[in-house]
């Protein structure tokens, strides 16, 4: 597992794009355990911003919206998502089993972060977000879907209702398990939905584990919602 300063992370492959950094956060590497709620006291966000070669970090204030910022600063009015083009900056979000989604526009060097859990999907994020990017150039965005819930998400069948009713959702992102809940397929959805803008479907990696079955990531659905956060970075360098 990769690290930065002592903290463990994963990362997508992209090693051809040296002007992007991005992870997501694990959970320890040890005794250790890396928790970044409340960041803006929290001692481990001081050390991961310590150790990033930008001028700048700054963590959006999540509030489940379809909200993007152009220039985000915690506190200003909350977002979900960041549009980042300037260079020497980064954006941070916090996640325990929402999608945490990286953009790069490999030709204008810019690069968005979107935290996406069902509201947002539910209310465009993402459309929100891509419409915000060059629409020239969306074929050859490079994306990664980060640690988050697969195909092992129970909702209700409100819930999924809301999601049929956003665009390019369909109903075969689910399974019926009874009358009353199904299982949601959230990243499915996402690509989708990245598909229709026409991003091509090989330029969208995923981190295989879904954070309810895998230890090293939090998750609010296997441990409630006192469980810890992980962060996921975007970083323009």
């Amino acid at each position: 597992m990769k690290m930065i300063a002592n903290i463990p992370v994963v990362s997508p492959n992209w090693e051809d794009m040296p002007w992007v950094l991005t992870f997501t956060t694990a959970v320890n590497d040890g005794d250790p355990v890396f928790d970044f709620r409340n960041f803006s006291q929290n001692e481990n966000c001081k050390i991961l911003q310590n150790a990033l070669p930008v001028k700048e970090l700054a963590w959006l204030n999540i509030q489940h919206s379809a909200v993007v910022s152009r220039k985000p600063k915690y506190e200003e009015s909350p977002a979900d998502a960041a549009i980042i083009s300037e260079k020497q900056t980064a954006v941070a979000i916090t996640t325990a089993d929402c999608l945490p989604i990286v953009l790069a526009d490999v030709h204008s060097h810019t690069i968005a972060l979107i935290h996406a859990g069902w509201r947002g999907i539910a209310n465009g994020i993402i459309e929100n977000c891509i419409n915000m990017l060059d629409q020239k150039t969306l074929n050859d965005l490079r994306v990664w879907i980060g640690p988050s819930v697969r195909d092992d998400y129970i909702i209700g069948l409100d819930v999924k209702e809301q999601l049929l009713g956003s665009e390019n959702v369909t109903e075969q992102s689910f399974v019926q398990i009874d009358e009353n809940k199904c299982f949601a397929d959230l990243c499915s959805i996402a690509k989708c939905k990245m598909m229709f803008f026409g991003i091509d479907k090989n330029n969208i990696e995923t981190f295989p584990e879904s954070t309810i079955q895998c230890e090293r990531f939090f998750s609010v659905r296997r441990d409630g919602a006192d469980t810890g956060r992980m962060a996921t970075v975007a970083a323009l360098l």
